[in-house]
This record gives C-alpha cells, structure tokens and sequence, in this order.
C-alpha cells in the first residue's frame, strides 16, 4: 500500500526499540528500500538493550530526529509532502507498481505459476 501511495520515507515511533522496530526499521530500508526517520524521543523499550539498539538504527539505517525538529522541518519544507497516489483504502494493496519489489512474494507467484502449467499438463 505504502509503494501505490508513493511513499518514499517512513517516519516512526513506537514500543520495544530492540525488537519490532529494529525489525521493521531494517525490513523498511533493507528490504524495500525506504528511507526512515526514527523519531528518538517517540520510542521506548522494556529492556536495558533499547538504548544500544537505538544507537545502532541512528548509525545504521535510519535519521535520528524528535518529534519537534520532524515537525518544524516539515513546515521549512513544505514540497516534501505529496499527495498520496492512489485511494487511501485497504484495496490499493492490489495496485501493481514497478519498483520495491518483495522477491518473496515474486517466487510464490512463480511457483502458483508454475503449479497451475503443471496440473494442465497431467489433466
């Protein structure tokens, strides 16, 4: 959905650093190829590792920024917020589009492909 919206950069905040938002910070930017601010005092965790992962998502992936400095830079930049590109409804995840591409998903449809040709040949 995110990819038929034309969404380029995933600003976000949330619970448990070291676990799910490391993980999707790292699915964000390494499998999808999104760039990503991590908003740092809009993320908390439950362990003493939350602080350590942060510093490793600020070095390695993702922009460090509070919430205060995200919003004045949108209001310095205004031309960085678009329109989305397609409905904002739950069907505009059937939307295809060229680029972002989850090579996961790509060999399941292969092998369907590939099911199907082979069950038409032994009818």
């Amino acid at each position: 959905m995110l990819e038929a919206w034309g969404v380029n950069t995933i600003v976000l905040c949330g619970a448990w650093t070291d676990d799910c938002l490391a993980t999707t910070v790292f699915d964000a930017v390494d499998k999808y190829g999104y760039d990503v601010i991590l908003i740092n005092n809009g993320c908390a965790t439950a362990t003493i590792h939350g602080g350590k992962m942060m510093d490793v998502l600020y070095a390695a992936v993702s922009l460090s920024m509070s919430a205060e400095e995200f919003v004045q830079h949108l209001k310095d930049h205004p031309e960085l917020l678009e329109a989305p590109k397609a409905p904002l409804n739950g069907n505009v995840r059937h939307t295809k589009t060229k680029y972002r591409h989850d090579p996961l998903i790509e060999e399941v449809e292969a092998l369907k492909k590939k099911v199907k040709e082979l069950e038409a040949l032994n009818s």
